[in-house]
Order: C-alpha cells, then sequence, then structure tokens
C-alpha cells in the first residue's frame, strides 16, 4: 500500500564533548503517496542527514515524522516499513543473488515458497533475469545495483529511501539507471525520497525536488519552476549554470521590474518571495543557454570574447561586460556555424522572458 510522508519542524543537533553543530534545522515536507521527491544540495549540507532520520538511523532532536498517518518518529527501524538503499550496495559477497534477495524474507521468516516467487518477481522488476545463482563479483555495477534495489523491493516497503545510489557507476551507467529507477518507481506508485548532489539525476527523476542548504530548505518544487524561477541566488546558481548580474530595481510594474542594468534600462519578469518586492539593489539571472551572440552592433549588451569552448553539442563561450564581469554563453552546434574568435567584439541579445529578477543582491555586490 502506498502511503504519504510528512515532516514537520525536523531538526538535528549533534554534540561532541562540549561542541555542538546543528546539521538540520526546520524542515518541513509533505510527500504524497506515489511521488518522488529529491533532497539536492552539496556535499555536507544536510540532506543525508535529513534522509537517516526518516529511516531511523538518526533521532531528531526536534520535529515529527509521519508516514500514512502514523507518527513513527521514535519507532526503531525495522517497525517502520522503510526499504533504503545505500549509497555502496552492501550486497553479501559470499551469497548468491538469490540469497542476497532473499536475505530480508528469511530473515522475516516468510515460507519458502513465498520466498522463491517473489525473489523471481523482484529481479524481473529489476531486469535481471537467470542471474540467481551468479555471485555478487561476477555481475557489473550496474547490475549490481540493481539487485540492492531488488534486495529492498522484495520486502514491499511502503516507502524507499534511496542515497546516492548511483555515484559509484560511470556516467553512461548512471544515465541508464536512473531512468530504470523512475521506471519503477512509477511502476510502483511507491513514494520514494531519493538523496543526490547532481543537479541533472534531480531534475530528470524528480516529481518535485528539495534545495538543501547548510541544514535548511531553499526552496520546493518541481524541477521546471526550480530552473526557470529559482528564489534565493543559491538555487539559481546551483540548478543549472547561471549568469548572475548585479542590478538596480528601480520600480516594479505587475509581474515586471524595471532594472538599470550596465546603465542600460530593462524590464524582466521577477519572481515574487525572492525577497522584499521593492526598489533597490537586486540580481538578474540569464542562463547560458538564453543568449545569442551576434556580431558588435546588433544586440543588448556589449561584450568581448574572453575564451571559446567546443564541448560537442554546443560552443560555450566566456565574455566579459563593460564592466569587466565574465560571464558564459552556449551556442548550439550546428553545421557551418560562426565562430567567434577570442578578443573579438561582439553583442549579447536574449528574449524579455529569459533572464529574471531576484530581489537579493549578489555578495560583494
Amino acid at each position: 500500500m502506498t502511503v504519504d510522508l510528512c515532516i514537520e519542524g525536523l531538526g538535528k543537533t549533534f554534540i561532541k564533548g562540549k561542541e555542538a553543530f546543528t546539521a538540520v534545522r526546520g524542515v518541513s515536507l509533505h510527500v504524497a503517496a506515489g511521488e518522488l521527491v529529491t533532497f539536492l544540495g552539496p556535499s555536507g549540507c544536510g540532506k543525508t542527514t535529513i534522509l537517516r532520520m526518516v529511516a531511523g538511523f538518526e533521532t531528531p532532536s526536534e520535529g515529527s515524522i509521519t508516514v500514512g498517518g502514523r507518527d513513527v518518529t521514535t519507532l526503531p527501524v525495522h517497525m517502520r516499513g522503510i526499504g533504503f538503499v545505500f549509497q555502496n550496495y552492501a550486497l553479501f559477497p559470499h551469497m548468491s543473488i538469490f540469497e542476497n534477495v532473499a536475505y530480508g524474507l528469511r530473515a522475516a521468516k516468510t515460507d519458502e515458497t513465498e520466498i522463491t516467487r517473489r525473489v523471481a518477481e523482484a529481479l524481473e522488476l529489476v531486469g535481471l533475469r537467470k542471474v540467481e545463482s551468479r555471485f555478487p563479483n561476477q555481475l557489473s555495477g550496474g547490475e549490481q545495483q540493481r539487485v540492492a534495489l531488488a534486495r529492498v523491493l522484495v520486502l514491499q516497503p511502503k516507502l524507499l529511501l534511496m542515497d546516492e545510489p548511483l555515484s559509484n557507476l560511470d556516467a553512461k551507467l548512471r544515465l541508464h539507471m536512473r531512468t530504470e529507477i523512475r521506471r519503477i518507481q512509477q511502476h510502483l506508485e511507491i513514494t520514494c525520497l531519493y538523496v543526490t548532489h547532481d543537479q541533472k539525476e534531480a531534475l530528470t527523476l524528480s516529481d518535485r525536488v528539495m534545495v538543501v542548504n547548510k541544514g535548511r530548505v531553499e526552496q520546493i518544487g518541481t524541477p521546471f519552476d526550480l530552473y526557470a524561477a529559482p528564489k534565493s541566488l543559491f538555487v539559481a546558481d546551483f540548478i543549472g549554470q547561471a549568469n548572475i548580474l548585479p542590478a538596480r530595481i528601480v520600480a516594479l510594474s505587475g509581474d515586471k521590474a524595471e532594472i538599470d542594468l550596465l546603465g542600460k534600462p530593462f524590464s524582466f519578469r521577477f519572481v515574487p518571495g525572492s525577497g522584499p518586492e521593492r526598489a533597490g539593489n537586486g540580481s538578474v539571472v540569464l542562463r547560458p543557454e538564453n543568449i545569442v551572440l551576434t556580431p558588435h552592433g546588433s544586440g543588448r549588451l556589449d561584450a568581448t570574447v574572453r575564451h571559446r569552448f567546443f564541448v560537442g553539442d554546443h560552443m560555450e563561450y566566456d565574455v566579459s561586460l563593460a564592466d569587466g564581469q565574465v560571464i558564459a554563453a552556449f551556442v548550439p552546434y550546428s553545421p557551418g556555424m560562426a565562430l567567434f574568435e577570442p578578443g573579438q567584439r561582439v553583442h549579447l541579445d536574449f528574449s524579455d522572458n529569459a533572464p529574471v529578477v531576484l530581489f537579493q543582491e549578489k555578495a560583494g555586490v
């Protein structure tokens, strides 16, 4: 049975000797039944600590955790009905794949016929038929990850937790496995929390993403909303790549902010909730892929090409603006495309809807 999850005011403080360190503070989140929510943030931001509190491996210092309407805040791990897929696969090397997957069922004294049936179903689900008699060292890294997932799914958990499960795989296999994890999660309609520091992984897997920074929630939203309307400079910079330009907010009109950017007037959309909505210093977020480079004299902002990098599907340019700030511009590859040389003067062009204004000033500006 699929269940929802409710986290309210969750906090965790670690105490060592006379020192106290607060790793998580004031985290609240409701996950609907069958939803996959990813915790995204840099290393050490607290996302794994949140996951471990939900699992029962850590006891919260404050707050509550409710699964399917049942308060599990102080319940031991084995009474929560939760499955946990670890970063390291933690397979038993001396056991066959069948016995690895069956381990939890045997611990629960499940009938042997039922064990055989459920192990076969779990391995079928993760695309590993006819490997029951093999051992972990006879499988590839991706196959071992599938076994680790099957070992959890065979227990039919109400809630699935995954802590950076793809971090040990190469880039191509990561891409394939995240597609498979999403397929399985949707097929089972299981509620899932997923931890990663890989933004592309979070964007492609998730129904919603919770961005965590220094133990606090920066923003919760769909991948598209986080990318198109970040509510903080941290989210703007962490989700995708962003050019963040200092600007003076002159006035507000409807959903547009009249701004002064590099001495020129512009009218761009602003992000509600990104700070006090009033005139003053703020920032403009402009994604590199939304910039069009044109020959000098036919765009909105003057710039000079500093560096050029070809990365396959697009050309990356570093360009310096009139105030000396260096920003990035991505130009999609096409046969016969025009190339701009380092030192060449160019103009930057973009649509009115491409940049967004945040009511936050970039540090040091």
